[in-house]
């Protein structure tokens, strides 16, 4: 969980870094591309949750831990809804499937969420599979106007100050403020999350 809190600080070491340079320089601003495969951290942007209308509501972990075994493989999921402070329902369901032979071992599997930005962390961080996990996500009441009509979102592999776009299609709709993601692929563990180039 102490990854998700370093996130923040690295997109801020990122920014400052990478606001220094200038158009000759490789970190400069790069045009939107939906082919781009990986771009630096200071050029994705994650996307914001809503803020919680509950009085003195502070971000928080949002965590589910669940068993999960090598024979019969098993779901672990987050759900999470709350009102925001423009009067919206926000509702989150992300879900981490696994099949069966997965797993190397019977392991724990844990999904933690900040509620700040749709950025996960997935552990035990390092744990690698015989085969890719699937996850899926449907989020609703977000706030997608500062996508642009050029950008697509993706979901990021965060690895240090580089981001990965991993398998899968997630689909927007900017008026109803939803994200749809059923075919993500997770190969190992780490942080991973939903944006857009900026």
């Amino acid at each position: 969980m102490k990854r998700l809190s370093l996130y923040a600080a690295l997109v801020l070491l990122v920014g400052l870094i990478s606001s220094c340079s200038d158009s000759s320089n490789p970190t400069a601003p790069m045009a939107h591309n939906n082919a781009v495969t990986s771009a630096p951290l200071a050029r994705v942007s994650m996307l914001a949750l809503p803020k919680n209308a509950a009085p003195n509501k502070l971000a928080k972990i949002i965590s589910q831990e669940v068993l999960i075994t090598r024979a019969l493989g098993g779901d672990v999921q987050v759900p999470c809804t709350y009102t925001t402070t423009s009067g919206k329902n926000f509702e989150l369901t992300m879900t981490l499937h696994f099949d069966p032979l997965t797993v190397q071992a019977d392991t724990k599997i844990s999904i933690n969420m900040d509620t700040e930005t749709l950025v996960a962390e997935f552990e035990p961080s390092g744990i690698q599979f015989d085969k890719e996990a699937t996850l899926s996500a449907t989020v609703k009441g977000l706030d997608l106007t500062p996508v642009p009509d050029n950008a697509s979102v993706k979901l990021f592999y965060i690895n240090g100050a580089q981001c990965t776009v991993m398998p899968g299609e997630p689909t927007i709709d900017k008026a109803a403020g939803s994200l749809v993601l059923t075919d993500g692929k997770i190969k190992h563990f780490s942080l991973y999350g939903f944006g857009f180039l900026k």
